[in-house]
């Protein structure tokens, strides 16, 4: 069973998207960059193989690159700006 998220950090600061999916399976995530393909991104990489979809959920950067590294949600460290 495949599970996507779409989630949205807004853009960067030269304009580049920063939207994907989250895929979760039984043992398994994995993330797709929609970069500029829309929401084909999904289809072009799957196909028809994804069991359900959820809207969009927002996300922060710092977010949104640890999915994009696979990493779990929460366990990168804090980025301090001075």
């Amino acid at each position: 069973m495949l599970i996507a998220v779409y989630v949205n950090a807004g853009n960067d600061k030269n304009g580049n998207p920063r939207r994907g999916w989250a895929i979760f399976g039984d043992s398994s995530r994995k993330f797709v960059d929609e970069g500029y393909d829309g929401p084909d991104a999904l289809s072009r990489v799957y196909g028809d193989n994804i069991d359900d979809t959820y809207p969009a959920l927002t996300v922060t950067p710092g977010q949104y690159q640890d999915l994009k590294r696979g990493k779990t949600a929460g366990t990168s460290k804090p980025r301090h700006r001075y």
